[in-house]
């Protein structure tokens, strides 16, 4: 598997998931959302390649700084955080100079027994190609916060960028690999 250290998406900091006092909760809907920056790494791989960056409402991207926000849809996690998914609305739309589109949407934040990785749903011109695992995550014990209140975050998770990715973006001629 290709590897992209978070340089290329450097991080996605989850806030505000209501819990309750039980070993797993259910994440509400419209209780917080996930930020993903993009590191100059991938803007520049983007601007090389003549590729555009937009948003799929509800998602909502920063004309100021380099990141994008989706809402979560809801989910559930145990209360340490190391178990569960947290589902979110939205997406990102590339699109090449020559009008190619690949949009990725309904990202789902998925942890299994140590395995945590980002999918997401992949259409390229309007057709759906599938779920695919888009992202592995690195993280550390401190990256997930339980509150006094219950509110679990998950800060700061570092992305790793798939095969299944990079050969995506490369349909766009945006071409990252190991060394970026």
């Amino acid at each position: 598997m290709k590897k992209i250290f978070a340089r290329s998406l450097v991080a996605i900091g989850v806030a505000s998931a209501n819990v309750g006092a039980a070993p797993t909760v259910q994440v509400e809907g419209d209780s917080g959302g996930t930020t993903l920056y993009f590191s100059n790494t991938l803007l520049s791989a983007l601007d090389s390649a003549g590729v555009s960056v937009g948003d799929v409402e509800p998602a909502s991207l920063s004309s100021e700084k380099p990141r994008i926000r989706f809402p979560i849809a809801g989910g559930v996690l145990d209360l340490d955080g190391t178990l569960g998914e947290i589902d979110h609305a939205g997406g990102i739309q590339f699109t090449s100079g020559e009008g190619k589109t690949v949009t990725l949407h309904n990202f789902t934040i998925e942890a299994q027994s140590g395995d945590v990785f980002v999918s997401g749903v992949v259409e390229v011109d309007g057709d759906l190609v599938g779920r695919e695992r888009l992202f592995n995550v690195e993280h550390d014990a401190e990256d997930v916060e339980v509150d006094e209140d219950g509110e679990i975050r998950l800060r700061k998770l570092r992305l790793l960028i798939t095969t299944d990715a990079v050969s995506v973006l490369e349909m766009l001629g945006v071409m990252l690999n190991e060394n970026n």
